[in-house]
């Protein structure tokens, strides 16, 4: 089979691509810029040549995987009326099978009016169950998918310091939903025991694994209602998860061990992971979800399934 990614949110494609080549399938994945986190496997292309191989890939392919959108968008000088979005009206012309995979921002954002009701009406699937609620009706969630030989439990630090991780993102929309400041002051206030704020701003992905093996603890996303990809590769590692989910989310990780803070507070699940075994139980309880729940090969198999039946 072969199949093109548009666009990688938070590695998404690039891991899926990895798997799926593993599976025996041809894999591209194409992005209008190259990812500050650095996702190996991505092509960029720019200008006139992003729409000449925008339509290659729509001609030659027999899937394409959006990944929040269409692949030509109205954002250049060169684009026009007759442009936008042409990369998916030649697939859907030619009856390609297209599958809409959303992450957050462009629907949770959406401006009115602008998704036209005679488009967009294929397959969607969403990357956390949180966005169910916004997305095109009959979607269905997909887990974020971690690579596993990437992401790996290391030797746990011997230091009687906390290590804590936190997500300090470039992104000002990403800024203020995850509020890297609040969390810094809470850390700073802790005098039950030695805690330190480690906190991950632009390192490269690949350096990701290796900066998750520093922490004894890992925040996520913590004023939203659902973990992110960042939350699962630290639980791949063995590290503990601090995050957020909704009642309704909650639902469909009935067995996540990742301590949840809807109903304590931050200082509360700083304190209750202060002890080394409590820690060392957590993590090992995170690393088994991971693996159950966001293996890279079992998501693969399961867009298999997907794609099959559209």
């Amino acid at each position: 089979m072969r199949i093109t990614h548009f666009h990688n949110i938070a590695g998404v494609s690039t891991t899926l691509a990895k798997w799926q080549r593993r599976r025996n399938h041809q894999v591209s994945v194409l992005v209008a810029e190259p990812h500050p986190f650095g996702y190996p496997g991505e092509r960029c292309h720019r200008g006139p040549s992003m729409l000449s191989h925008g339509l290659e890939e729509a001609i030659r392919s027999g899937v394409l995987h959006y990944h929040t959108g269409t692949y030509i968008r109205g954002r250049r000088k060169w684009y026009s009326r007759f442009s936008y979005g042409i990369d998916y009206r030649v697939a859907r012309f030619l009856g390609r099978k297209i599958l809409f995979h959303y992450h957050g921002g462009e629907i949770r954002e959406r401006r009115k009016g602008e998704m036209k009701a005679e488009f967009f009406q294929e397959r969607s699937i969403v990357s956390t169950p949180d966005l169910l609620n916004q997305a095109p009706v009959g979607a269905t969630w997909l887990p974020n998918p971690v690579d596993c030989e990437v992401f790996f439990p290391r030797r746990p630090s011997s230091s009687k310091t906390i290590r804590v991780g936190y997500y300090d993102p470039v992104s000002d929309y990403v800024r203020q939903l995850v509020k890297p400041e609040s969390i810094a002051k809470i850390l700073r206030s802790q005098t039950f025991r030695r805690v330190e704020g480690v906190p991950a701003r632009g390192l490269p992905w690949l350096r990701m694994s290796e900066y998750f093996g520093t922490l004894d603890v890992w925040i996520d996303k913590i004023n939203m209602s659902f973990y992110g990809m960042a939350a699962c590769e630290a639980g791949a590692t063995g590290v503990p998860v601090i995050t957020k989910i909704g009642e309704e989310e909650r639902t469909f990780v009935p067995d996540c061990p990742f301590i949840d803070l809807t109903h304590q507070s931050l200082q509360g699940a700083i304190e209750y992971l202060s002890e080394e075994n409590t820690r060392r139980y957590v993590g090992s309880r995170s690393l088994d979800y991971v693996k159950r729940k966001h293996d890279a090969l079992r998501i693969v198999e399961e867009l298999d399934r997907i794609y099959r039946s559209i």
